[in-house]
């Protein structure tokens, strides 16, 4: 949403809902917008770390960031708390258009959901409330073989607890980005 202006939370169109449509590699976003995606690695304990990677239309890494430890009752809650972190993340950053990507399904339909009676639907409402501080903003789901950059992030966590990079991420990403962004060029 554009300060003082209306609400734009951008939904997937349908066709791209459906089972079998959902990306399956890495995909870039629109020129200008900021593509997020997050992941959350659960550990013992109901310990779980938390991974983000962002990049722009050229692949190129505008941030990389992984939290730990965090205490979870569910892996839905953890990728719903990372969503969270990442959305505080990205308006820290002072991204205005972006695209958060999760490869987990239950928060993807939750969030398109809006509403409901739980701890999932209290931590979806807490990332509603960010919603202002974008002018575009919307969720997309990625099947786990398009999210494998976030995912070493997410699973490294322990090894760089609370890091933020900007512009840059930890060495041992760089080749999921590389990977990614060949994958993902124009045929």
């Amino acid at each position: 949403m554009r300060r003082g202006g209306a609400l734009r939370v951008l939904p997937l169109p349908a066709a791209q809902t459906q089972r079998g449509q959902h990306p399956s590699r890495w995909k870039r976003p629109r020129c200008g917008w900021i593509k997020m995606n997050t992941d959350a690695a659960k550990g013992a304990y109901r310990l779980a770390g938390l991974g983000m990677v962002s990049r722009d239309s050229n692949g190129d890494i505008m941030a990389a960031a992984t939290r730990y430890p965090v205490v979870v009752l569910s892996p839905v809650i953890a990728e719903a708390l990372d969503l969270q972190w990442s959305m505080e993340l990205a308006t820290q950053l002072g991204f205005r258009s972006v695209q958060f990507g999760t490869d987990n399904l239950e928060l993807y339909h939750a969030w398109r959901k809006r509403n409901g009676v739980s701890y999932l639907f209290s931590i979806i409402s807490d990332c509603y409330a960010f919603i202002p501080f974008f002018d575009h903003v919307e969720l997309s789901f990625v099947r786990r073989n398009g999210n494998s950059a976030v995912t070493y992030m997410a699973k490294n966590a322990s090894s760089f607890p609370e890091h933020v990079w900007v512009e840059e991420g930890p060495s041992g990403l760089s080749p999921f980005l590389d990977s990614d962004v060949l994958t993902s060029m124009p045929h």
